[in-house]
């Protein structure tokens, strides 16, 4: 292929009036220093493995021990709104049958009345 030839200087990407030398800045590579990667001894992995096994193991465990105190927040609270309920439910309960039993000794009452006064 033919590229335009681009004279080197000690800055290539030194700013100049040819897009020439952009076009060279950006097709330069960049050598790099590339190592090979090394195997950890395996007695590092498994220590890594233990010790993220004892920590997940610490977050699981204060986890349920907070859910557990949550839990037993949630119940009580709940038992408190149940009771509450079965209070009211029961004073409810108690004005009904008390206002059914007025009514029901005012018209038996009525009816008393109404016969012993009306002429036989």
């Amino acid at each position: 292929m033919d590229q335009p030839s681009v004279r080197s200087s000690p800055n290539p990407c030194a700013p100049m009036t040819s897009t020439n030398t952009d076009l060279a800045c950006r097709l330069t590579t960049t050598d790099m220093d590339i190592k090979p990667i090394r195997q950890p001894p395996s007695n590092n992995i498994l220590h890594f493995v233990e010790q993220f096994q004892n920590e997940l193991d610490q977050i699981k465990d204060e986890y349920m021990l907070k859910f557990a105190k949550d839990r037993t927040y949630i119940e009580q609270e709940i038992n408190l709104l149940v009771n509450e309920e079965r209070q009211t439910f029961d004073k409810l309960k108690r004005y009904l049958s008390d206002h059914r039993n007025r009514i029901e000794k005012r018209n038996s009452n009525k009816r008393k009345y109404s016969a012993s006064s009306s002429p036989h």
